[in-house]
C-alpha cells in the first residue's frame, strides 16, 4: 500500500485578474500546493490502494463564479466563498471502495479547504481532513496505518498559481538560498540539512565502507549457500525483498563526540543492500530516543567516482558530510520521511528478524550486529523537521499482562511482511528461551490488531515516549 501523498501536479498556468467593481480575486488556472506542514493529526500515514490507484491530489484548477470561485480536482469541485482576501470552502467526500483489491473496508474521506490570498498568484491553504472506516477489516487497517477511525489530521501550505509539485518551480533556476527548503520535495532541506540537525542530537554522522561490514548468511536447511535464494527456498528470506541475495552486509559503528571520543549512548548500524545497490544508515540514541534515518540515492555509481558496484553491491567509502560528495549520494530528509521508514521500525529503531540477525558481531558473536535496544518503555522520536507531527504515529498495541509485551513492544509483523502475511511463524523464535509458548498472547496481539483496540476489551494503543 502507498501513502496518501498532498502534493499538487500542476499542468498549466493561468492568470489573474480584479472583480469588475475592483475587488479582489484569486487568478484563474492550476494552482499548485507545496509540502504541507502537519498542524495536526491523529491519521498518521495513510497507505491505500495499489501503486495505479494511489490516492493523490491531482492539479486544484480555480476558476471564477459569481461571489467566489471553484477548486476542482478530478471528480471533486469544491465551491469557494471570498471575504476579502480570506477564502473558505464547502466539505467534500470521497469514498474509497477497496473490495476490488480483495479489502473488506470502505474509507469515507471529508476534506474542508480554507486559507488566504497573498496575491492574485499566491497564498496559503489549510485542509482539514477526516477519515473513516466501515468493513470486517477496518480493524487490520488500523493496526497496519497505526491510527484508529474515526480520525481527523489538519494540514497547512502554500498555493501558487504556476508551482510545481513540493512547492518548487521547474522554470525557476535561481539559486536563492532563501528557497533551499523547497527543493526538495518532502521538506527539511537538504541532506547536509539533517546531518547537522542528526549530529546535534547523536554526534559525528560517520562514513564505512560496506566491504568492513558482516555478510548476512544465506542458508538452506541448516547449510550455509553463497548462491542466491528464493524465499521458498532458503531458511530466513528478507521481509525487505522476500527472497535471499547472498552478500547484502551489516555493521554496528560506535558513536563519538564532536571531540572524537566514545559515546556508549550513541550506537549506528547500516546496511548495504545487495540486490539493488542501497545503503542505508539509522542512528539512535539509547538515553534520549533520538533516532535519524538515511538512505542513498539510487545508481551512486553515476553520481560520485568514490563508489562503484561490484555484484550488486556498493564498494567504497560511503562519505560522512565532511565529504565533498555527500549531498550528492544520500538522499534529502524529505524523500526518505515520505517512505515513512518508521511504520515498520516501529517498536523502535531497528528491526530484528532470524535473517537480518544471522550476521553477528565479529567481536561479541553472541550479538546480532544491528544493535538491541528494544524495551518496554525506552525513549524513542525521529530528528529534524521533515519528521514534523509524526510521534503521534509512533504507538503500539499493548495488553496489560500479556507476555509478549513484557519485554518488549508489539509491532504488528503483518503491516510489513513482502507477501501480506507474516513471513516467519513468530511462534517458531519467541520467546527465546521457549519458543511457542507465548502462542495464546501473540494471539490476542494479532486478534485486537485485526478487531481494534474500540473492539478488543482489554486492547490499547500505547504512544511510545519521545525524548529531546
Amino acid at each position: 500500500m502507498h501513502r496518501v501523498c498532498s502534493s499538487i501536479l500542476l499542468l498549466v498556468v493561468g492568470c489573474g485578474k480584479s472583480g469588475q467593481d475592483g475587488t479582489f480575486a484569486p487568478g484563474e488556472g492550476l494552482w499548485g500546493q507545496g509540502t504541507p506542514t502537519v498542524v495536526s493529526s491523529e491519521c498518521g500515514w495513510l497507505l491505500l490502494g495499489d501503486e495505479e490507484d494511489e490516492v493523490v491530489a491531482e492539479a486544484l484548477q480555480l476558476d471564477l463564479t459569481d461571489g467566489g470561485f471553484t477548486f476542482s480536482e478530478e471528480d471533486t469541485v469544491f465551491s469557494c466563498t471570498l471575504s476579502d482576501q480570506d477564502f473558505s470552502c464547502d466539505r467534500q467526500a470521497q469514498i474509497l471502495d477497496l473490495s476490488e483489491d480483495g479489502e473488506q473496508a470502505v474509507l469515507e474521506r471529508i476534506r474542508t479547504l480554507r486559507g488566504s490570498f497573498d496575491s492574485v498568484e499566491a497564498g496559503t491553504m489549510e485542509t482539514v481532513e477526516s477519515w473513516d472506516c466501515e468493513g470486517a477489516d477496518c480493524g487490520m487497517f488500523e493496526s497496519w496505518l497505526q491510527l484508529s477511525f474515526p480520525c481527523e489530521a489538519e494540514t497547512l501550505a502554500a498555493i501558487e498559481l504556476g508551482a510545481t509539485p513540493g512547492g518548487y518551480d521547474d522554470d525557476d533556476d535561481d539559486d536563492d538560498d532563501d528557497d533551499d527548503d523547497d527543493d526538495y520535495g518532502g521538506g527539511g532541506g537538504s541532506a547536509l540539512d539533517y546531518a547537522e540537525e542528526c549530529e546535534e542530537a547523536l554526534g559525528p554522522v560517520p562514513g564505512f565502507d560496506c566491504s568492513d561490514g558482516v555478510v548476512v548468511p544465506i542458508t538452506v536447511d541448516g547449510v550455509e549457500v553463497s548462491e542466491d535464494q528464493s524465499g521458498s527456498n532458503c531458511d530466513a528470506p528478507s521481509i525487505a525483498e522476500g527472497d535471499c541475495n547472498a552478500g547484502t552486509r551489516v555493521g554496528r559503528i560506535e558513536g563519538t563526540t564532536s571531540s572524537g571520543e566514545p559515546n556508549d549512548e550513541v550506537v549506528w548500524a547500516y546496511l548495504c543492500r545487495k540486490y539493488d545497490g542501497i545503503v542505508q544508515l539509522i542512528g539512535h540514541n539509547t538515553e534520549s530516543g533520538a533516532t535519524c534515518f538515511f538512505e542513498t540515492e539510487w545508481d551512486v555509481t553515476e553520481l560520485t567516482e568514490s563508489l562503484s558496484i561490484e555484484d550488486g553491491l556498493v564498494v567504497g567509502p560511503v562519505p560522512s558530510p565532511s565529504d565533498a560528495d555527500y549531498e550528492t549520494v544520500w538522499k534529502a530528509p524529505g524523500e526518505v520521511a515520505m517512505q515513512a521508514c518508521w511504520s515498520c521500525h516501529l517498536a523502535d529503531p531497528y528491526v530484528h528478524t532470524p535473517y537480518i540477525d544471522g550476521a553477528r558481531l565479529p567481536e561479541d558473536p553472541s550479538q546480532p550486529t544491528i544493535p538491541q535496544v528494544g524495551g518496554t518503555d525506552n525513549l524513542y522520536y525521529l530528528v529534524g523537521d521533515a519528521y514534523e507531527g509524526t510521534q503521534d504515529s509512533l504507538r503500539t498495541l499493548h495488553i496489560d499482562g500479556n507476555g509478549c509485551v513484557g519485554c518488549h513492544r508489539f509491532s504488528d509483523p503483518r503491516s510489513f511482511s513482502f507477501d501480506g502475511g507474516p513471513t516467519y511463524d513468530a511462534n517458531e523464535h519467541m520467546p527465546p528461551t521457549d519458543p511457542g509458548s507465548l502462542a495464546d498472547d501473540f494471539q490476542a496481539l494479532l486478534d485486537c490488531a485485526d478487531e481494534g483496540p474500540q473492539d478488543t476489551p482489554g486492547c490499547e494503543w500505547r504512544q511510545i515516549p519521545g525524548g529531546s
